[in-house]
């Protein structure tokens, strides 16, 4: 039986390159996959992220939920996960960006914008593919020494 990592049960785990969410994990996975898009459950990691929250029964529009991460988020994660105490995961944002990047057509400045980081890290993703190179797990941040 194949799992959504493209191995047997049992096999080790390697998620395959054209899972849209590769990088999701637990409830975020998920949501997104209820929604049919990573857009919410990344505003749900970014406004959650690390906390436990209890999902209340129903999905009402003054819930906390509701209010910073939008409704359809709010109601869907109702639909999957109602009446639950859970903890949401910080989520891993940077496979998602480089997925999204190499999925996009547009000049470099419009899939920044789009997909919300520098023109320089789509320049080097995009050039990173080009050379075969592997890209670095996660996204350099801050100054250098």
């Amino acid at each position: 039986m194949q799992s959504r990592f493209g191995t047997s049960q049992g096999a080790m785990a390697v998620p395959r390159d054209d899972d849209p969410y590769a990088g999701l994990i637990g409830v975020l996975r998920d949501l997104a996959e209820h929604m049919g898009s990573v857009k919410g459950a990344l505003s749900l990691a970014r406004e959650f992220g690390g906390q436990e929250i209890v999902v209340p029964a129903e999905a009402r529009p003054d819930h906390d939920i509701a209010r910073l991460c939008g409704f359809e988020v709010a109601r869907a994660l109702t639909e999957i996960r109602g009446r639950e105490r859970i903890t949401i995961p910080l989520g891993n944002t940077d496979r998602l960006k480089k997925n999204r990047i190499l999925k996009s057509e547009g000049s470099h400045a419009q899939v920044a914008r789009a997909v919300g980081c520098s023109v320089r890290y789509v320049k080097m993703v995009r050039a990173a593919v080009r050379r075969r190179v592997p890209l670095p797990l996660f996204e350099r941040t801050g100054e250098r020494p």
